[in-house]
């Protein structure tokens, strides 16, 4: 904590998918692979807030003393479907398929956190677009 914000761009993706490759589905989710992660101008503008960051180092040191991410991942995972839930009229203009999800670096938990976040229609689509 406190977690990085990765936004996959349309053209990003329509241009991994059509590159093709035995990776072109599972990249296309991968954050460090979005122009968008980890940039100044969209972390600065959610995360510098020196609450936050307090409440997050705070956070991270009672799950080392419990050696225990669970929490963690559930919290981002509860976030992450309030976003998928969320009217963005006026925020800014998402695709059709456009979903929020929590994943760590290494992708581990991708399938089961997009099951957390996503609804059941919208997994749907993204397998019948061979997205997932």
């Amino acid at each position: 904590m406190p977690p990085m914000l990765g936004i996959g761009l349309e053209s990003e993706r329509i241009a991994r998918l059509k590159k093709g490759g035995k990776d072109a589905k599972f990249d296309i989710w991968e954050p460090e692979q979005m122009s968008l992660f980890g940039k100044e101008e969209t972390d600065e503008v959610i995360f510098e807030d020196k609450k936050l960051e307090k409440s997050c180092d705070y956070y991270n040191r009672l799950l080392d003393k419990k050696d225990d991410n669970a929490p963690a991942k559930k919290l981002l995972n509860e976030v992450a479907a309030e976003l998928c839930r969320m009217d963005w009229t006026g925020k800014l203009t998402p695709t059709q398929d456009f979903v929020a999800y929590a994943v760590d670096t290494e992708m581990v938990d991708l399938k089961k956190n997009l099951q957390h976040s996503v609804s059941p229609e919208r997994l749907k689509k993204l397998k019948a677009a061979k997205m997932i």
